[in-house]
């Protein structure tokens, strides 16, 4: 068995607002001191806001740099249509009003209201006499509704404002709109109690879009009442949701295929319509947006269903292939002496372990990693007769067979290759 014994180890986090350093020498690890150890480095380095490697322009990994690229160009819905496409699917808005109370006149005033749009995509309400918002508006039809998209979790996603003028429904005008109401809201009984009046948007003032972090953009009335709702994106809740439950390895293949995006670690889909899909991915410790275009667009929920299964399959055979590829390149650098083994291994509460061998099993190798959040790594190694520590270097030590070379980024504790000479 590997002694768990490191020499020395060292651990380097870069950062953009500044880096720390932990030094560790002469201790012999056991579990309770590997704990000790993980608090002391969290400790150290206290969570700092980072913004992502995506965010930046002219980086120096390949990789971001061709997604970049691809985000620019990938297909996405107009301002105006995700506009209306939420408008008509949020259950809930922020309605500002001109308060008319004595004790507040004149001052803003906030509240949570349900509501439907109308065929032109403008806001209908359906609120008590007894609420202050609703003798502010008869007071005053000047008002703000601010709408969420339907998987709003934070600033980094999509709303709409509308602005406009209120006025309140006739009777005649309001049969039609009771019954699309409480199609949405099958449970609100009370829009038939006698002081229940029914308002709409008559007249719209101004759009204010903004599509999340990066993301903001113009929409004019004229855009916004000309536009039409994403025909399928009131499906995104389940679909997004099986996919998450039961398929994250492939839409991870899906976006490694299709923006070009390698070593995503973990994605969720949060949205989606007729020519994409959005998610959220992990990629070396970062978490960021990536818009997954369609291979053509979908227009009703089985060309979804589809769609997907051609860009899974698509993905599959584009990994098989360069697996294929992989293995013969193996396999000609073993003919020169040399074979390559890549075995990625993610950060880790607990230790990992694996055992690497030659073709001519020769030498057996020994590989501790014990990886923690915080980005401490500590990697121990040994044969029979060789026991050392590595991080990041080549080391030659009695038999100079052997030459172990351990490829990890400090800060990101994946092991990405090892050559066994």
């Amino acid at each position: 068995m590997l002694a768990r014994t490191a020499t020395s180890c060292a651990w380097a986090r870069t950062k953009q607002l500044g880096a720390q350093s932990v030094v560790c020498k002469h201790l012999n690890l056991n579990q309770q001191q590997l704990q000790r150890i993980r608090i002391q480095a969290n400790a150290a380095a206290p969570m700092q806001p980072q913004v992502a490697d995506v965010y930046y322009e002219g980086g120096v990994d390949p990789d971001i740099t061709a997604f970049q690229q691809h985000q620019k160009t990938a297909p996405r819905p107009e301002a105006a249509e995700e506009a209306r496409t939420w408008a008509a699917l949020a259950r809930h808005a922020t309605l500002a009003t001109l308060s008319v109370n004595r004790e507040t006149p004149g001052f803003p005033n906030a509240s949570v209201v349900e509501f439907i749009v109308d065929s032109r995509g403008l806001p209908v309400l359906a609120v008590s006499g007894l609420s202050l918002h609703t003798a502010d508006m008869l007071a005053d039809g000047r008002v703000a509704l601010s709408i969420a998209s339907p998987n709003f979790a934070s600033l980094a996603d999509g709303r709409v404002t509308l602005q406009g003028r209120m006025r309140e429904l006739s009777d005649a005008e309001r049969v039609p709109l009771r019954d699309a109401f409480l199609a949405k809201y099958p449970t609100a009984f009370w829009v038939d109690f006698a002081d229940f009046k029914w308002l709409v948007m008559e007249e719209l003032s101004a759009v204010r879009y903004n599509g999340g972090f990066g993301m903001a953009g113009k929409v004019t009335k004229e855009q916004y009442l000309s536009a039409s709702p994403d025909p399928v994106a009131a499906f995104a809740g389940p679909v997004c949701g099986h996919m998450n439950a039961d398929h994250m390895a492939d839409t991870i293949a899906m976006i490694s295929h299709t923006t070009g995006l390698q070593k995503v670690s973990s994605a969720k889909l949060t949205g989606l319509d007729r020519l994409g899909m959005n998610a959220e991915v992990v990629r070396e410790g970062q978490s960021f947006k990536v818009r997954l275009p369609f291979s053509r667009p979908a227009e009703d929920r089985k060309s979804i269903k589809d769609v997907i299964v051609e860009m899974t399959r698509a993905a599959a055979q584009a990994r098989a292939a360069a697996t294929a590829a992989a293995k013969a390149k193996r396999e000609a650098a073993s003919e020169h002496g040399c074979m390559n083994i890549v075995r990625p291994i993610g950060a880790a509460d607990s230790e990992e372990k694996c055992e690497l061998a030659t073709e001519e099993g020769q030498q057996q190798l020994q590989l501790v990693l014990l990886l923690f959040p915080s980005g401490t790594c500590i990697v121990t190694m040994g044969t029979p007769t060789f026991s050392g520590f590595v991080h990041g270097q080549s080391l030659r030590e009695s038999q100079p067979s052997l030459l172990v070379h351990v490829c990890m980024l400090v800060g990101t504790p994946t092991l990405n290759s090892m050559h066994v000479r």
